[in-house]
C-alpha cells in the first residue's frame, strides 16, 4: 500500500498527494489515515473549516468551538 509523504493527503478522487483537501467537495485531511475524507476516522477528531483537516482542538483563530454532537468547529454554538 502507498502512502503520501508527510504532511500530504491521499485525494481519491484526484488520486494525487495534496496538502490541503477540497473544500468544493468537504474532505478533510485525517492525519489518522493520510487521506482526504468526508468524515474524520477518529470520534474525538473535529472537522476544521478554516483548513480543511480533522483535528483535535478546534483553531482559537478563526474563534471556532467544538461541536460535540456534528463533530465540526464552528464560530457560533448550536442551540
Amino acid at each position: 500500500m502507498s502512502t503520501c509523504p508527510g504532511g500530504y493527503f491521499g485525494d481519491d478522487t484526484t488520486r494525487l498527494c495534496t496538502k490541503k483537501c477540497s473544500m468544493k467537495l468537504n474532505l478533510y485531511g485525517d492525519p489518522l489515515v493520510k487521506k482526504c475524507r468526508s468524515t474524520c476516522s477518529d470520534p474525538n477528531y473535529f472537522k476544521d473549516n478554516s483548513t480543511m483537516l480533522c483535528v483535535t482542538k478546534c483553531p482559537s483563530y478563526p474563534n471556532y468551538f467544538a461541536d460535540l454532537d456534528n463533530k465540526v468547529c464552528v464560530a457560533y454554538c448550536p442551540n
